[in-house]
């Protein structure tokens, strides 16, 4: 049922060795897009670390506040517009200290500041070497996982809302709430004209309103935006969030300035990675080249020993 690899069979995997000069040029690409990737995720890491300062964040003052707090009372006008939801974690633990965090800030709803917030409808999928390349969340989120499914576009109604586009951003609609669940990415130029599943929320961002790269940052910060988002879900074996509730979600403002300091790092780091993957599908590719070259001389070499 669960399939392992031992020591004694990784030891035993056979390795094309080309000329050293061309191992060394295929290997320093792949560095190369290694050191991209790993920038892009450090300056993830400064957007939500310039977000958390901006907004007052005190991880250590906000630590030694709960440990003063035995109960907590929770007043009916707050339960009331969470759809009467009566569990403690909707208001309680991390969702308070971002709410305690955010409420000096002017905040406004993530519809009134995108073109639109819309979950595409369900359709049947057939698939097929022909069709396009189809991606569900766990590809998208996976590092420059590829396609492993081609779909029939033209079969599908209203194929337009699944195309995916750069600049766009994604939310996962189902899952975990340890995993995926509430994840948001910004679609980079490598994912432009995949056909996307109908579970991520679409977000269409309008720049002039607020950039893409910081709502992406508010949304995916762990001490401030996730909390929000996951206390959204609902279901027990799967949850779920539903695109109107994401819509109501409010968004601090902090600024022109600031925000887009945010923005631009955030953008950096969606470029950086998109980079990354670009290189190491070149060093794959390089290195797929010597594979079937070395195959085809061996081949070569067996005719004319028979």
């Amino acid at each position: 049922m669960i399939k392992h690899i031992e020591v004694t069979h990784a030891s035993a995997f056979p390795v094309i060795m080309p000329e050293e000069a061309v191992r060394r040029e295929i290997g320093n690409v792949a560095t190369e897009a290694i050191r991209l990737r790993t920038r892009g995720w450090e300056l993830r890491d400064e957007a939500f670390k310039l977000l958390e300062e901006h907004v007052g964040w005190n991880q250590e003052k906000m630590r030694n506040k709960d440990s003063d707090i035995a109960m907590q009372a929770v007043s009916a006008s707050q339960i009331l517009p969470m759809r009467v939801r009566l569990d403690a974690s909707t208001y309680c633990g991390d969702v308070n200290r971002a709410e305690e965090a955010l409420q000096k800030f002017t905040q406004d709803t993530i519809e009134s500041v995108t073109k639109s917030i819309y979950l595409p409808s369900r359709f049947a999928r057939v698939y097929g070497e022909g069709g396009v390349p189809f991606v569900t969340p766990s590809d998208l989120f996976d590092v420059n996982a590829k396609p492993t499914k081609r779909i029939y576009a033209k079969l599908v109604s209203s194929r337009d809302q699944f195309i995916l586009r750069s600049g766009e951003l994604l939310m996962v609609r189902s899952g975990q709430k340890y995993g995926l669940l509430g994840r948001v990415m910004v679609l980079n130029d490598n994912h432009d004209g995949l056909f996307g599943s109908d579970d991520p929320i679409r977000i269409v961002p309008d720049d002039t309103k607020m950039r893409a790269g910081y709502l992406a940052t508010f949304l995916n910060d762990p001490v401030l935006g996730r909390p929000l988002v996951v206390r959204l879900a609902y279901g027990t074996s799967i949850p779920h969030l539903d695109p109107g509730d994401i819509r109501k979600l409010c968004i601090p403002r902090l600024g022109e300035g600031n925000e887009a300091a945010i923005a631009d790092l955030m953008d950096e780091s969606v470029r950086l990675s998109a980079e990354a993957d670009r290189m190491e599908n070149e060093a794959i590719s390089r290195a797929q080249e010597q594979i079937d070259a070395s195959i085809g001389a061996s081949s070569s070499q067996a005719r004319r020993g028979r």
